[in-house]
């Protein structure tokens, strides 16, 4: 089930920029051969969510599944490591 992110999170628009750099510093690792996979989870600028699985996540699912929970603990818990 897709959820309206507006409804739950308030985007703001002005980290566009972070955003943006925080991708492209992901996709020089991947260019690089440091990231082969990833699980991820995206909100586009009309609120709503995409997911999805690309790369070595696709013949990994439990390592893209631990990741994923990883990453969960993380929106949970933000201030614990």
């Amino acid at each position: 089930m897709n959820t309206r992110a507006t409804n739950v999170i308030p985007i703001n628009i002005r980290r566009r920029t972070e955003t943006a750099r925080a991708f492209k510093a992901l996709a020089d690792a991947a260019e690089r051969g440091e990231i082969v996979g990833a699980a991820y989870a995206v909100i586009d600028s009309t609120g709503n969510t995409r997911q999805g699985v690309i790369g070595a996540a696709c013949e990994n699912q439990a390592l893209a599944h631990y990741g994923a929970i990883r990453l969960a603990a993380t929106l949970l818990w933000p201030d614990q490591d």
